[in-house]
């Protein structure tokens, strides 16, 4: 195992519950802006930002400048995405008599 998948790792297994279920819903609904992980999630846009600061660190996660604006006041909107080159997803299906796995 390399340094950078060694550093990735770590920091999902040391992940709060809030760092957990936002990681969790830029997986599932990538790419999704910072605020719209709030609702989904019912966490602060403040935990939501902290929380999204370490995966960015780690490159499991792309959050670039925000450059356009979603036609509603305040900030730029920034949506944050999934680095699909950071990881390999397994799925698993058991069923009675047999076992179907993807990678």
């Amino acid at each position: 195992m390399d340094h950078d998948t060694a550093a990735r790792t770590t920091l999902i297994r040391s992940a709060s519950d809030a760092g957990s279920r936002v990681f969790e819903t830029i997986l599932t609904r990538s790419p999704i802006s910072r605020i719209d992980i709030a609702r989904q999630t019912g966490l602060s846009q403040a935990a939501v930002t902290k929380a999204v600061a370490p995966l960015v660190a780690a490159g499991l996660v792309d959050a670039p400048p925000a450059s356009h604006r979603d036609g509603t006041p305040g900030r730029p909107v920034s949506p944050v995405s999934i680095v699909l080159e950071s990881m390999v997803m397994i799925g698993v299906k058991v069923n009675v008599d047999e076992i179907i796995a993807v990678a």
